[in-house]
């Protein structure tokens, strides 16, 4: 029942044009939030990145999704499917990729939601709203959860239409992570993210 009241709360917010507070401004995709409910964020101590503004990148190809974007070179990459997840060096951050449900953004964006309930425990949900990233259209909510290990994490997803097709990117990090070190990182890959050419 938590998870229906906040799906609804979720598409209200986003039909009322509720300008709730995102935490970060990133970004779901189904089938990885599951695959990230046991490699999400284990437990032990938090290790100190690079500076916030200096990374270098790499460009990421999935040809099953449709997609291309660039991602700091030190994350480690793993694809399956039309889903690309990646991981921080220190796995205190994780990003999953890919394409979206059809449909309505927020609607997309409940499934999404729905996803997480039913993967990490303890899940309450932030906030969402419609906003715009770069030229396209997107809903974005937050909400924190706790992973199989116990660790409590912050999550952001934006569901976005990109070339007549929706996608959707999720990022999970410790909550007490450092918005400086992470939000950097997670702007890369979504302001990169184009449809790949087939």
């Amino acid at each position: 029942m938590m998870a229906a009241a906040a799906l609804r709360r979720l598409n209200l917010e986003v039909g009322e044009h509720n300008r709730t507070p995102v935490i970060v401004a990133a970004v779901s995709f189904v089938t990885a939030v599951v695959l990230l409910g046991v490699a999400v964020i284990g437990p032990g101590e938090m290790q100190s990145s690079t500076a916030a503004g200096s990374f270098e990148t790499k460009t990421i190809t999935n040809a099953k999704g449709g997609y291309v974007f660039t991602a700091p070179a030190s994350w480690v990459t793993h694809k399956r499917g039309r889903s690309t997840t990646l991981f921080s060096a220190d796995r205190d951050v994780v990003v999953a990729v890919g394409p979206a449900p059809k449909g309505d953004l927020a609607a997309a964006g409940e499934k999404i939601f729905d996803s997480m309930t039913a993967t990490y425990s303890k899940v309450r949900f932030l906030g969402a709203t419609k906003q715009s990233v770069g030229t396209r259209e997107a809903v974005v909510f937050s909400g924190l959860g706790t992973n199989g290990d116990k660790v409590r994490l912050r999550f952001v997803g934006v569901t976005f239409t990109d070339g007549g097709r929706n996608y959707s990117m999720t990022a999970f990090t410790r909550e007490a992570s450092d918005p400086d070190q992470v939000l950097p990182r997670i702007e890369t890959i979504l302001d990169s993210f184009s449809p790949s050419t087939r």
